[in-house]
This record gives C-alpha cells, sequence and structure tokens, in this order.
C-alpha cells in the first residue's frame, strides 16, 4: 500500500512533505531522495495504528483532529509540510504513556 493511500493524504501533500512537486512525485515516487522523509511517515503512521490496536479508522481520526499537545493543529498538517520532528516527539511520549 503507498504512503498517501494508508494516511487518506493526496499525492500533492505528500509531495509536499518530501518537498517536491506532486508532478515530481507522481514520475519518481521511489526516488531515493525521498526515501529518508517517507520512512519518517510511514514510522509515525506504525507508531499510531499501534497505539490505536491496529484499528486504523480510530487511527485516521487522530491524524485528523486537532490536537492540543500539537497547539491545536492536526498531525495531518505537519505531515503536509514536512514537520516530522514535532509529531515524532509526540509519538515518543505516548508510546511511553508519558505527557507530551
Amino acid at each position: 500500500m503507498r504512503v498517501g493511500e494508508a494516511l487518506h493524504l493526496s499525492v500533492a501533500a505528500i509531495a509536499s512533505s518530501v518537498g517536491c512537486t506532486d508532478d515530481e512525485f507522481r514520475r519518481e515516487p521511489d526516488a531515493l531522495t525521498f526515501q529518508s522523509h517517507l520512512n519518517r511517515i510511514v514510522a509515525i503512521w506504525l507508531t499510531i495504528t499501534n497505539l490505536y490496536i491496529g484499528r486504523e479508522a480510530n487511527a485516521h481520526t487522530f491524524l485528523s483532529a486537532p490536537n492540543n499537545h500539537l497547539e491545536g493543529r492536526s498531525p495531518a498538517s505537519f505531515i503536509e509540510v514536512g514537520e516530522f520532528a514535532p509529531l515524532e516527539a509526540l509519538m515518543e511520549s505516548m508510546s511511553f504513556r508519558q505527557p507530551a
């Protein structure tokens, strides 16, 4: 399954998150230059789904809902602009059941 399909994000959103245009991303989605960003996105998604015990519907709700720990922004909004560090920190806190 492709990353965008799994997260219910458009090709344009995923392209933006890896720092290219959607045309560039569509032309070569497996390009080596995109892989580090895509790996981070996948790790975030896997952490979210694990926290929700594999319930993807709940994980999608978490991904799209405003979050108080993220200044009212949704996790998806961070992915769309390639800001992974705040999500990675939140995922780590949630994984260890610590306050964010």
